[in-house]
């Protein structure tokens, strides 16, 4: 956690459980085993006062919908912050989708811990309209789009999000299913201007797409990394 005082375990498909880092005791732990959730690891992120992490789902990788849920670092519950209402199959050929859902992915905390943004990517009676960068108050509330990535395309904003410590500038990864995409790499969001603009590229054209991975806590420097090279073994 953020202030040092726990550390979270992910079971896969099992539990999230948190523990006191000084005593190594359990405090809480969030069970997955009799519910239909699929909690994506790479999403899971605490809040910078320490109290809640934030996670979406695998959606895209498993082809169902997904929600961005909210778990109490203290008592262990879990909190569904975008339930649209639907829970199923994405893609059916036998059963074309008719349904208007959201798919929500990549969280980040706003550095006063009040807000979740989140890569949200939507369907309108079963037709794919794009992809937002949308925010939610983390406890509870009306969802907010600050800007569209995409009219058409979902899940183009997939990998990792971050908002700068004086939550000035939010910044996301775009990586289209356009491997040549010139929109393809790490934006930055302006919250006073509502404006965007690309932050960050590619420098090699066989690496594919540059995405987010972290920012320091300064706010002065970011890892990124080729989600596609890694998956591939080209990078060392």
């Amino acid at each position: 956690s953020p202030d040092g005082t726990k550390y979270a375990i992910y079971i896969p498909s099992t539990a999230l459980c948190v523990f006191d880092a000084a005593t190594l005791e359990q405090i809480a732990c969030a069970s997955f085993e009799d519910v239909d959730i699929r909690p994506r690891q790479e999403d899971m992120v605490w809040s910078p006062d320490s109290t809640r992490i934030a996670f979406g789902e695998q959606a895209f990788i498993y082809g169902d919908d997904g929600d961005l849920w909210v778990m109490d670092a203290t008592t262990g519950d879990l909190t569904n912050l975008t339930d649209d209402g639907f829970s199923g199959a994405l893609f059916n050929f036998d059963d074309p989708l008719s349904a208007t859902l959201s798919v929500d992915v990549a969280p980040a905390w706003t550095p006063d811990s009040q807000f979740l943004t989140y890569s949200r990517s939507n369907w309108i009676e079963g037709e794919r309209s794009g992809n937002d960068i949308a925010q939610i108050p983390a406890a509870g509330g009306e969802v907010e789009t600050l800007t569209t990535v995409s009219t058409s395309v979902p899940g183009v904003v997939f990998y990792g999000t971050k908002w700068s410590p004086d939550g000035e500038t939010f910044y996301y990864s775009e990586n289209d299913f356009d491997r040549g995409s010139p929109n393809n790499g790490i934006w930055a969001y302006d919250k006073a201007t509502g404006e965007t603009a690309l932050f960050a590229a590619a420098d090699a054209d066989d690496l594919g797409p540059l995405a987010l991975l972290q920012l320091s806590p300064a706010g002065d420097a970011m890892l990124a990394w080729y989600p596609d090279a890694f998956g591939q073994f080209k990078v060392e």
